[in-house]
C-alpha cells in the first residue's frame, strides 16, 4: 500500500546488491521505461537498478503494448549484462506473468501495521515478507490468491523488519 515503505526498502535492497555499495540516483534510480533502458545499456556488470513505481509498462492487462514488450526484452539484457533490477510496484499480482514468474528471483512484500495504542503515530512501517522463487510462483499462479491480492504465509517465506532510512 501507499506509504508502507516500498521505495525506502527497495533502495536498501538495491544498495546491498550493488557491487560498489553505491547508488547514483541520476543513473540507477529510474521512474520511466526509457530511464531503465538507458541504465541497462550504460551500467557496468554488478550494478543495481531501481525501477520505482513500475506500474507503467509491466501491467499484465497491457502485456501486448510496445512498452511492455520492450521492457520484457530489456530484462533479458539485464540478466545478460549481470545487472540487478529491483522493481517497485503497488501490486505484484498485476505484473505480466513473464516478469512475475520467469524473470524474477524473489518477491518482497512490504507492509505496515496499525498500533492503535499509539495515538501520535499509529502507522508502524518497516515490515516485509520475503518469498523465494517457488513461493512467489505459488502466489502468482494460484488464481484465488492472485484475484484477492493476498500475500499468504508460505513454507518458503519469512518475515522481517527493516529500518526506515535512505541509503
Amino acid at each position: 500500500k501507499e506509504g508502507s515503505g516500498k521505495s525506502v526498502h527497495a533502495l536498501q535492497v538495491a544498495y546491498f546488491l550493488d557491487v560498489d555499495r553505491h547508488l547514483d540516483p541520476e543513473k540507477q534510480v529510474c521512474f520511466t521505461p526509457k530511464q531503465v533502458k538507458e541504465a541497462i545499456n550504460s551500467l557496468k556488470p554488478g550494478k543495481a537498478i531501481l525501477y520505482d513505481e513500475a506500474k507503467r509498462g509491466l501491467n499484465r492487462r497491457r502485456s501486448t503494448e510496445n512498452v511492455n514488450i520492450e521492457l520484457t526484452e530489456l530484462f533479458a539484457e539485464c540478466r545478460q549484462n549481470n545487472l540487478f533490477l529491483v522493481v517497485v510496484l503497488p501490486a505484484f499480482h498485476d505484473l505480466d506473468m513473464n516478469v512475475a514468474v520467469h524473470r524474477t528471483r524473489a518477491l518482497i512484500h512490504v507492509y505496515y501495521k496499525w498500533d492503535t495504542s499509539n495515538k501520535e503515530r499509529p502507522l508502524v512501517r518497516g515490515f516485509a515478507r520475503f518469498y523465494n522463487e517457488e513461493a512467489k510462483k505459488h502466489i502468482y499462479c494460484n488464481k484465488a490468491i492472485r484475484m484477492m491480492y493476498k500475500h499468504p504465509r508460505h513454507k518458503d517465506s519469512f518475515e522481517y523488519r527493516f529500518p526506515h532510512h535512505y541509503c
